[in-house]
Protein backbone atom coordinates (compact mmCIF):
# COMPACT_ATOMS: atom_id res chain seq x y z
CA UNK A 1 0.00 0.00 0.00
CA UNK A 2 0.78 3.76 -0.82
CA UNK A 3 0.82 6.26 1.82
CA UNK A 4 -1.93 8.07 2.48
CA UNK A 5 -2.17 11.66 0.50
CA UNK A 6 -1.02 14.31 2.55
CA UNK A 7 -3.40 16.93 4.58
CA UNK A 8 -4.62 20.20 2.66
CA UNK A 9 -3.19 23.33 4.38
CA UNK A 10 -5.24 25.01 6.58
CA UNK A 11 -4.28 28.64 7.95
CA UNK A 12 -3.21 28.28 11.81
CA UNK A 13 -6.57 29.30 14.35
CA UNK A 14 -6.16 29.64 18.00
CA UNK A 15 -8.12 27.65 19.48
CA UNK A 16 -10.15 28.79 21.93
CA UNK A 17 -11.26 26.88 25.66
CA UNK A 18 -15.06 25.10 25.03
CA UNK A 19 -17.63 27.20 26.80
CA UNK A 20 -20.36 25.55 28.47
CA UNK A 21 -23.72 26.19 26.21
CA UNK A 22 -25.32 28.65 29.24
CA UNK A 23 -22.30 30.81 29.13
CA UNK A 24 -22.62 33.72 26.91
CA UNK A 25 -19.43 35.48 25.32
CA UNK A 26 -18.22 38.64 26.77
CA UNK A 27 -18.98 40.95 24.36
CA UNK A 28 -15.87 43.07 23.74
CA UNK A 29 -15.04 46.63 24.79
CA UNK A 30 -13.62 49.31 22.92
CA UNK A 31 -10.72 51.11 24.68
CA UNK A 32 -11.34 53.69 26.34
CA UNK A 33 -11.20 57.39 25.15
CA UNK A 34 -8.15 59.85 25.83
CA UNK A 35 -8.79 61.91 28.84
CA UNK A 36 -8.87 64.88 26.87
CA UNK A 37 -11.09 63.25 24.15
CA UNK A 38 -13.63 62.74 27.39
CA UNK A 39 -13.38 66.25 27.96
CA UNK A 40 -14.62 67.64 24.52
CA UNK A 41 -18.12 67.35 24.97
CA UNK A 42 -18.36 69.06 28.60
CA UNK A 43 -16.19 71.94 27.09
CA UNK A 44 -18.26 72.10 24.60
CA UNK A 45 -21.17 72.03 26.01
CA UNK A 46 -19.59 74.92 28.59
CA UNK A 47 -18.92 77.36 25.65
CA UNK A 48 -22.14 76.50 24.22
CA UNK A 49 -23.70 77.59 27.55
CA UNK A 50 -21.62 81.11 28.16
CA UNK A 51 -22.52 81.89 24.81
CA UNK A 52 -25.62 81.75 24.94
CA UNK A 53 -25.88 83.76 28.47
CA UNK A 54 -23.68 86.17 26.61
CA UNK A 55 -26.28 86.46 23.96
CA UNK A 56 -29.26 87.06 26.43
CA UNK A 57 -29.59 90.67 26.99
CA UNK A 58 -30.12 91.10 23.55
CA UNK A 59 -31.90 87.81 21.92
CA UNK A 60 -35.39 87.93 22.90
CA UNK A 61 -36.14 84.89 21.13
CA UNK A 62 -33.55 83.22 24.18
CA UNK A 63 -34.92 80.48 26.09
CA UNK A 64 -34.64 82.40 29.28
CA UNK A 65 -36.80 85.25 27.89
CA UNK A 66 -40.71 85.59 28.24
CA UNK A 67 -41.88 87.95 25.49
CA UNK A 68 -45.07 88.37 27.29
CA UNK A 69 -44.10 89.47 30.58
CA UNK A 70 -40.86 91.07 29.12
CA UNK A 71 -38.60 89.40 31.44
CA UNK A 72 -35.22 88.57 30.39
CA UNK A 73 -33.26 85.92 33.31
CA UNK A 74 -30.18 86.16 31.62
CA UNK A 75 -29.38 89.41 32.61
CA UNK A 76 -28.10 88.78 36.11
CA UNK A 77 -25.33 87.63 34.38
CA UNK A 78 -24.79 91.01 32.52
CA UNK A 79 -22.68 93.98 34.74
CA UNK A 80 -24.41 96.49 35.63
CA UNK A 81 -24.26 99.82 33.02
CA UNK A 82 -24.66 102.44 35.92
CA UNK A 83 -21.94 103.06 39.18
CA UNK A 84 -23.32 105.15 41.86
CA UNK A 85 -20.00 107.21 41.90
CA UNK A 86 -21.40 108.75 38.57
CA UNK A 87 -24.19 110.70 40.71
CA UNK A 88 -23.24 114.15 40.76
CA UNK A 89 -23.66 116.02 44.04
CA UNK A 90 -27.44 117.22 43.39
CA UNK A 91 -27.26 119.70 47.05
CA UNK A 92 -30.18 122.06 46.48
CA UNK A 93 -32.46 120.01 44.05
CA UNK A 94 -35.59 118.96 45.17
CA UNK A 95 -36.87 115.33 44.98
CA UNK A 96 -40.14 113.67 44.92
CA UNK A 97 -40.41 110.16 45.26
CA UNK A 98 -43.27 107.79 45.65
CA UNK A 99 -43.35 104.93 47.31
CA UNK A 100 -40.50 105.59 48.89
CA UNK A 101 -40.70 103.52 51.85
CA UNK A 102 -40.32 99.86 50.36
CA UNK A 103 -38.19 98.40 47.12
CA UNK A 104 -36.81 100.23 44.66
CA UNK A 105 -38.57 103.96 45.86
CA UNK A 106 -36.63 103.46 49.36
CA UNK A 107 -33.31 103.05 47.55
CA UNK A 108 -33.99 105.56 44.80
CA UNK A 109 -34.52 108.16 47.90
CA UNK A 110 -31.55 106.76 49.78
CA UNK A 111 -28.81 107.28 47.42
CA UNK A 112 -30.37 110.49 46.63
CA UNK A 113 -29.93 111.47 50.42
CA UNK A 114 -26.75 110.47 49.54
CA UNK A 115 -25.77 112.62 47.28
CA UNK A 116 -27.35 115.71 48.94
CA UNK A 117 -30.57 116.30 47.78
CA UNK A 118 -33.38 117.42 48.93
CA UNK A 119 -36.31 114.66 49.06
CA UNK A 120 -39.65 114.30 50.12
CA UNK A 121 -40.96 110.85 50.48
CA UNK A 122 -44.82 110.42 49.13
CA UNK A 123 -46.22 107.13 50.61
CA UNK A 124 -49.71 105.45 51.36
CA UNK A 125 -49.20 104.75 54.47
CA UNK A 126 -47.27 107.12 56.87
CA UNK A 127 -46.00 105.02 59.50
CA UNK A 128 -43.57 102.51 57.20
CA UNK A 129 -42.73 105.77 55.49
CA UNK A 130 -41.40 107.83 58.56
CA UNK A 131 -39.63 104.15 59.65
CA UNK A 132 -38.06 104.20 56.13
CA UNK A 133 -36.92 107.76 56.83
CA UNK A 134 -35.36 107.38 59.78
CA UNK A 135 -33.44 104.45 58.76
CA UNK A 136 -31.74 106.67 55.70
CA UNK A 137 -31.08 109.25 57.97
CA UNK A 138 -29.47 107.37 60.97
CA UNK A 139 -27.40 106.15 57.79
CA UNK A 140 -26.68 109.24 56.05
CA UNK A 141 -25.34 110.21 59.75
CA UNK A 142 -28.25 112.81 59.68
CA UNK A 143 -30.30 113.38 62.84
CA UNK A 144 -33.59 114.42 61.32
CA UNK A 145 -35.94 115.18 64.88
CA UNK A 146 -35.92 119.23 65.39
CA UNK A 147 -34.57 119.71 62.13
CA UNK A 148 -37.46 121.91 60.49
CA UNK A 149 -37.78 122.06 56.69
CA UNK A 150 -39.36 125.26 56.37
CA UNK A 151 -36.54 126.60 57.40
CA UNK A 152 -34.08 125.26 55.07
CA UNK A 153 -30.88 123.82 55.50
CA UNK A 154 -29.99 123.78 59.43
CA UNK A 155 -27.20 121.83 61.45
CA UNK A 156 -27.95 120.00 64.58
CA UNK A 157 -25.61 118.77 66.59
CA UNK A 158 -22.57 119.53 64.10
CA UNK A 159 -24.11 117.23 61.83
CA UNK A 160 -26.34 118.54 58.46
CA UNK A 161 -29.68 118.14 58.52
CA UNK A 162 -31.10 117.58 54.72
CA UNK A 163 -33.35 120.43 53.83
CA UNK A 164 -36.34 118.72 53.55
CA UNK A 165 -35.76 115.13 53.90
CA UNK A 166 -37.82 115.25 57.53
CA UNK A 167 -40.87 115.82 54.96
CA UNK A 168 -43.29 112.60 54.81
CA UNK A 169 -45.92 113.05 52.51
CA UNK A 170 -49.21 110.99 52.30
CA UNK A 171 -50.08 109.68 48.77
CA UNK A 172 -52.66 107.21 47.78
CA UNK A 173 -52.74 106.97 43.96
CA UNK A 174 -55.84 105.30 44.35
CA UNK A 175 -57.29 108.58 45.70
CA UNK A 176 -57.67 111.29 43.26
CA UNK A 177 -58.49 113.84 45.67
CA UNK A 178 -55.18 113.07 47.83
CA UNK A 179 -53.22 113.26 44.84
CA UNK A 180 -55.01 116.84 43.64
CA UNK A 181 -54.28 118.15 48.15
CA UNK A 182 -50.90 116.98 47.74
CA UNK A 183 -49.85 119.08 44.56
CA UNK A 184 -51.75 121.96 45.86
CA UNK A 185 -49.92 121.50 49.39
CA UNK A 186 -46.61 121.81 47.57
CA UNK A 187 -47.87 124.70 45.40
CA UNK A 188 -48.49 127.00 48.61
CA UNK A 189 -44.92 126.40 50.48
CA UNK A 190 -42.33 128.71 51.13
CA UNK A 191 -39.14 128.58 49.00
CA UNK A 192 -37.63 125.87 47.78
CA UNK A 193 -39.95 123.52 48.63
CA UNK A 194 -42.37 125.36 45.89
CA UNK A 195 -40.59 123.43 43.15
CA UNK A 196 -39.92 120.16 41.91
CA UNK A 197 -36.52 119.37 40.32
CA UNK A 198 -37.00 115.90 39.77
CA UNK A 199 -39.99 113.49 39.71
CA UNK A 200 -39.41 109.61 40.39
CA UNK A 201 -43.42 108.01 39.92
CA UNK A 202 -42.34 104.82 41.65
CA UNK A 203 -45.18 103.54 43.13
CA UNK A 204 -47.55 100.86 42.07
CA UNK A 205 -49.03 97.53 42.34
CA UNK A 206 -48.58 94.31 41.22
CA UNK A 207 -51.39 92.60 39.43
CA UNK A 208 -54.34 92.66 41.61
CA UNK A 209 -57.15 90.29 41.57
CA UNK A 210 -59.93 90.13 41.14
CA UNK A 211 -60.70 93.30 40.23
CA UNK A 212 -61.73 96.42 41.94
CA UNK A 213 -63.13 99.57 41.43
CA UNK A 214 -61.59 102.21 43.49
CA UNK A 215 -63.16 105.11 45.30
CA UNK A 216 -63.11 107.01 41.85
CA UNK A 217 -64.61 104.30 39.91
CA UNK A 218 -61.78 103.29 38.29
CA UNK A 219 -60.00 99.42 37.96
CA UNK A 220 -57.19 99.49 40.85
CA UNK A 221 -54.55 98.55 38.84
CA UNK A 222 -54.80 101.20 36.10
CA UNK A 223 -55.47 103.59 38.43
CA UNK A 224 -52.32 103.11 40.83
CA UNK A 225 -49.80 102.48 38.24
CA UNK A 226 -50.80 105.40 35.62
CA UNK A 227 -53.87 107.12 36.42
CA UNK A 228 -52.68 108.48 40.07
CA UNK A 229 -49.20 109.52 38.39
CA UNK A 230 -51.12 110.97 35.77
CA UNK A 231 -52.83 113.49 37.85
CA UNK A 232 -49.41 114.19 40.30
CA UNK A 233 -47.60 114.85 37.09
CA UNK A 234 -50.15 116.96 34.95
CA UNK A 235 -50.98 118.70 38.22
CA UNK A 236 -46.85 119.56 39.22
CA UNK A 237 -45.83 121.19 35.63
CA UNK A 238 -46.03 123.83 37.32
CA UNK A 239 -43.93 123.45 40.31
CA UNK A 240 -41.50 121.10 37.69
CA UNK A 241 -40.90 124.81 35.42
CA UNK A 242 -40.37 126.56 37.86
CA UNK A 243 -37.50 124.27 39.32
CA UNK A 244 -35.93 124.49 35.41
CA UNK A 245 -35.79 127.93 35.89
CA UNK A 246 -34.49 128.10 39.90
CA UNK A 247 -31.89 125.98 38.63
CA UNK A 248 -31.10 126.64 35.09
CA UNK A 249 -31.17 122.55 33.67
CA UNK A 250 -34.23 121.07 32.63
CA UNK A 251 -36.37 119.18 34.99
CA UNK A 252 -36.20 115.45 35.53
CA UNK A 253 -39.22 112.86 35.55
CA UNK A 254 -38.67 109.56 35.67
CA UNK A 255 -41.28 106.85 35.21
CA UNK A 256 -41.14 102.95 36.45
CA UNK A 257 -42.66 101.74 33.70
CA UNK A 258 -42.28 97.64 32.89
CA UNK A 259 -41.53 95.12 30.26
CA UNK A 260 -44.76 93.84 30.93
CA UNK A 261 -46.62 96.22 28.70
CA UNK A 262 -45.83 93.95 26.25
CA UNK A 263 -48.94 92.09 27.87
CA UNK A 264 -51.40 94.49 26.99
CA UNK A 265 -54.12 93.29 25.13
CA UNK A 266 -53.15 93.92 21.06
CA UNK A 267 -55.83 96.96 21.11
CA UNK A 268 -53.79 98.62 23.59
CA UNK A 269 -54.73 101.09 26.30
CA UNK A 270 -58.71 100.89 26.47
CA UNK A 271 -59.79 104.91 26.03
CA UNK A 272 -62.99 104.75 27.46
CA UNK A 273 -63.24 104.01 31.36
CA UNK A 274 -65.93 100.98 30.15
CA UNK A 275 -62.78 99.59 28.99
CA UNK A 276 -60.92 100.05 31.59
CA UNK A 277 -63.27 98.83 33.92
CA UNK A 278 -63.98 95.43 31.72
CA UNK A 279 -63.89 92.33 33.61
CA UNK A 280 -63.12 90.34 30.71
CA UNK A 281 -59.47 91.11 31.04
CA UNK A 282 -56.91 89.16 32.92
CA UNK A 283 -55.29 90.21 35.82
CA UNK A 284 -51.70 90.33 34.26
CA UNK A 285 -53.38 91.84 30.71
CA UNK A 286 -54.51 94.66 33.14
CA UNK A 287 -51.07 95.24 34.54
CA UNK A 288 -49.76 95.79 30.90
CA UNK A 289 -52.15 97.99 30.01
CA UNK A 290 -51.48 100.15 32.78
CA UNK A 291 -47.55 100.23 32.20
CA UNK A 292 -48.16 100.67 28.16
CA UNK A 293 -50.57 103.89 29.30
CA UNK A 294 -47.30 104.81 31.47
CA UNK A 295 -44.64 104.11 28.57
CA UNK A 296 -46.93 106.44 26.90
CA UNK A 297 -47.62 108.98 28.66
CA UNK A 298 -43.90 109.96 29.05
CA UNK A 299 -43.25 110.17 25.38
CA UNK A 300 -46.13 112.56 25.17
CA UNK A 301 -45.07 114.25 28.12
CA UNK A 302 -41.85 115.54 26.45
CA UNK A 303 -43.36 115.89 23.25
CA UNK A 304 -45.44 118.62 24.63
CA UNK A 305 -42.96 119.81 28.06
CA UNK A 306 -39.30 119.38 26.92
CA UNK A 307 -38.90 122.83 26.89
CA UNK A 308 -38.64 122.61 30.58
CA UNK A 309 -38.17 119.18 31.84
CA UNK A 310 -36.43 115.66 30.17
CA UNK A 311 -39.30 112.88 30.40
CA UNK A 312 -37.63 109.41 31.30
CA UNK A 313 -39.39 105.87 31.04
CA UNK A 314 -37.64 102.78 32.36
CA UNK A 315 -37.80 99.16 33.10
CA UNK A 316 -35.72 98.17 36.20
CA UNK A 317 -35.71 94.60 35.05
CA UNK A 318 -36.26 91.78 37.59
CA UNK A 319 -35.72 93.11 41.07
CA UNK A 320 -36.91 91.40 43.83
CA UNK A 321 -38.98 93.41 45.06
CA UNK A 322 -42.17 92.95 48.01
CA UNK A 323 -44.35 93.73 44.99
CA UNK A 324 -45.55 90.19 45.02
CA UNK A 325 -47.58 89.30 47.76
CA UNK A 326 -48.78 85.96 48.56
CA UNK A 327 -52.55 87.28 48.74
CA UNK A 328 -52.74 88.07 45.43
CA UNK A 329 -51.79 84.99 44.27
CA UNK A 330 -54.09 82.84 46.19
CA UNK A 331 -56.81 85.25 44.95
CA UNK A 332 -56.23 84.57 41.29
CA UNK A 333 -55.81 80.68 41.36
CA UNK A 334 -58.88 80.04 43.40
CA UNK A 335 -60.83 81.98 41.11
CA UNK A 336 -59.97 78.76 38.75
CA UNK A 337 -59.32 75.93 41.32
CA UNK A 338 -61.72 77.36 44.52
CA UNK A 339 -60.57 78.47 47.81
CA UNK A 340 -58.60 75.14 48.49
CA UNK A 341 -56.64 75.12 45.71
CA UNK A 342 -55.77 78.44 46.32
CA UNK A 343 -54.82 78.26 49.20
CA UNK A 344 -52.46 75.27 48.40
CA UNK A 345 -51.36 76.10 45.36
CA UNK A 346 -51.28 79.84 45.76
CA UNK A 347 -48.60 79.51 48.16
CA UNK A 348 -46.94 77.25 46.11
CA UNK A 349 -46.54 79.70 43.13
CA UNK A 350 -45.78 82.35 45.55
CA UNK A 351 -43.02 80.23 46.66
CA UNK A 352 -41.70 79.31 43.64
CA UNK A 353 -41.30 83.25 42.61
CA UNK A 354 -39.45 84.00 45.53
CA UNK A 355 -36.98 81.40 44.32
CA UNK A 356 -36.71 82.87 41.36
CA UNK A 357 -36.29 86.34 42.60
CA UNK A 358 -33.50 84.32 44.72
CA UNK A 359 -31.76 82.59 41.45
CA UNK A 360 -32.57 85.59 39.19
CA UNK A 361 -33.31 88.83 40.39
CA UNK A 362 -31.24 91.78 41.36
CA UNK A 363 -31.61 93.23 44.75
CA UNK A 364 -33.00 96.72 45.25
CA UNK A 365 -30.01 98.22 46.83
Amino acid sequence: RGSPPPAKSSPARSKSPARHPAIAAKPTRAPPPPPRRRLLPLLGGALALAVGLALQPTRAGSPLWCNARGINLGTIFTRHGFSLERMPDLTGRIALVTGANTGLGYEVARQLVFANATVMMACRELLPCHAAQRAIALEAGNIPRSCDPNQGASIHEGRRCHAGFGMVEALDLNNLTMVAELVADLAERPEPYNRVDLLVNNAGVAAQYPLELTGDGVEGTFQANYLGHWHLTTGLLPLLERGARATGRRARVVHLTSGAHRGAPADGVPLTLDGVNDEGIGAYARYGIAKLASLSFSGELARRHGRFLISHAVHPGVVATDMLRADNFRATISAVLGPNGGALLGGAAWAFAQLRNALFAYPPR
